[in-house]
């Protein structure tokens, strides 16, 4: 779940009939809106203006979506990516105008490109090459106790 950072509402993911959906409830009221309908929506990230709504979708392979945090037309930002959704990761930059996010793991290490805030599917790749911030870490220490020691 994520905090609107205004602090008026929280969005979630949550099950409604058997559909792992976005949701968001109203501190103040504690109203609850389900915002998408989708069977494996998961993982929402609202944007700093509290006016967009990160998510991913997926069944075996996952995009990159948003939706206004309101509720309504839901935008595909990414193409299927090639990794699993436990591999996936996505945050706003601190002024909204960009996005990082997890792109490809075809390397046996994470990339992590920066996107723009207006990216599409079919602008994705271009924009991530474009703006790319580089390798960080490998997908396959994640489960494994570090062997350093302090």
């Amino acid at each position: 779940m994520d905090w609107a950072p205004d602090g008026s509402f929280i969005a979630f993911e949550g099950t409604s009939g058997g559909t792992r959906s976005i949701f968001r409830i109203e501190v103040g009221t504690g109203i609850v809106t389900q915002l998408t309908t989708q069977n494996q929506d998961f993982g929402p990230v609202v944007s700093p203006d509290n006016t967009e709504i990160l998510f991913g979708r997926t069944n075996d392979l996952w995009t990159l979506m948003k939706i206004p945090a309101t509720g309504g037309n839901v935008l595909q930002m990414s193409d299927y990516m090639n990794f699993a959704p436990a591999q996936a990761g996505w945050d706003w930059s601190p002024d909204g105008t960009e996005i990082a996010v997890t792109e490809d793991a075809t390397t046996g290490g994470v990339v992590i490109s920066k996107i723009r805030r207006e990216t599409t599917a079919t602008s994705f790749f271009s924009d991530a090459l474009a703006g790319k911030l580089g390798r960080r870490g490998s997908f396959e220490i994640q489960d494994r106790q570090p062997s350093w020691r302090p």
